[in-house]
């Protein structure tokens, strides 16, 4: 979920034990049809920065949430 140019929302467990986050994950905004790397308005950004939720908790999923930083999106 985008929550400003250049930000996010994601589950924390598909970011916190993964050393390949930062760098090779990237989002893709502007379509929900992951195929459509050409649309008008598609835009891919590399993500840059991950911030874990400091109460995630992974055996049980609490507070299963990290933002995620990228270059900024055109708006």
């Amino acid at each position: 979920t985008l929550i400003s140019p250049e930000y996010a929302i994601t589950p924390a467990h598909c970011v916190d034990d993964n050393p390949m986050t930062v760098g090779w994950w990237s989002i893709l905004a502007g379509t929900n049809n992951l195929t459509d790397l050409a649309g008008v308005s598609t835009q891919r950004r590399t993500i840059t920065n991950v911030y874990i939720h400091p109460f995630y908790e992974p055996s049980t999923y609490r507070s299963d949430f990290a933002v995620v930083r990228f270059a900024p999106l055109s708006m």
